[in-house]
């Protein structure tokens, strides 16, 4: 199977996100919460989608955590009022999927970003 086909599938918004969570574990931040996954895309990311939402970022990890791409974890944190946080991290290889998501022209210069913070 063609690991980069989730990718390629993914909506311009789920691949933001999921960029915001490569960022995360290239800076060893994972598993991350919805709301640090948010900030993740609007510090740098978002030059092509403008600022995300936190029901925009929670539906793109949702869908993303159906692929092979992000493992959703049971909440660890409970909210406030009671409801629990899921985490998200990482499933697949970080160079394959920072390649993947580079092949979108719109997207190549955020990828560069997120893989210049390896170096």
């Amino acid at each position: 199977m063609d690991a980069t086909a989730p990718v390629r599938d993914a909506s311009l918004v789920e691949r933001v996100v999921l960029l915001g969570l490569v960022r995360r574990a290239v800076e060893g931040r994972t598993p991350a919460r919805v709301d640090e996954v948010r900030s993740a895309c609007n510090d740098r990311l978002d030059e092509v989608t403008g600022r995300l939402s936190e029901a925009d970022v929670c539906r793109a990890l949702n869908e993303l955590a159906t692929t092979e791409l992000v493992d959703e974890r049971g909440p660890n944190v409970r909210s406030p009022a009671g409801k629990g946080r899921p985490t998200y991290e990482l499933r697949c290889d970080v160079d394959a999927t920072l390649t993947a998501v580079g092949a979108d022209e719109y997207l190549t210069s955020l990828v560069a970003d997120v893989d210049a913070m390896r170096a």
